[in-house]
């Protein structure tokens, strides 16, 4: 009778274990939404202009810009003849532009230009012609996803492929970073 009840008492221990390592892997933390900031950006300096205001930020800090045949959008202001420009904020890559002055810039408000999806894929705002519904492109557009919505613990966006008009194979995603 001893044994059966060490056996017994061993056994619920070991189920609570398992249920409290099961619960915890099973927790996902919250979406990180940063505030971007072209400090620290991985990449070369380059001479360039500014024209507009971004269209894939509203901050009231970030341009359209070019360097050659090459534009850069978002490019976030460090300075009256400095530019940030990520291509990829994961990785802090990117490019500084030179610039002799800056357009002047309104107050857009803030919203996201960039995120992470919990598939580790990197989504920028396309800035050209898109799919109605699907602002974001991830890779070279072989996906895109709609605006990241609010959800519990991670804002979620759904994604698929661009088809013309629709989108092909919708799959929810939970969002991991947002940057704005």
């Amino acid at each position: 009778m001893i044994f059966s009840r060490s056996l017994f008492f061993s056994a619920i221990a070991a189920v609570a274990a398992l249920g409290v390592a099961a619960v915890c892997g099973a927790t996902e933390s919250k979406t990180v939404i940063a505030t971007y900031h072209p400090t620290g950006l991985v990449g070369p300096t380059q001479g360039g202009s500014c024209w507009t205001t971004s269209i894939a930020s509203n901050r009231p800090d970030a341009f359209r810009c070019n360097a050659g045949n090459t534009i850069y959008d978002p490019c976030f202001r460090i300075r009256a003849s400095l530019v940030g420009c990520p291509t990829n904020a994961v990785s802090s890559r990117g490019v500084y532009l030179t610039v002799t002055s800056l357009p002047a810039n309104g107050d857009h408000g803030n919203g996201a230009w960039a995120m992470e999806l919990s598939n580790a894929r990197y989504c920028t705002m396309i800035t050209g012609t898109a799919l109605p519904g699907y602002p974001f492109a991830c890779g070279s557009f072989s996906m895109v996803c709609s605006s990241p919505l609010p959800a519990t613990p991670r804002y979620t966006v759904t994604c698929g492929n661009g088809n013309g008009s629709s989108i092909t194979s919708p799959r929810t995603y939970a969002v991991v970073h947002i940057w704005t």
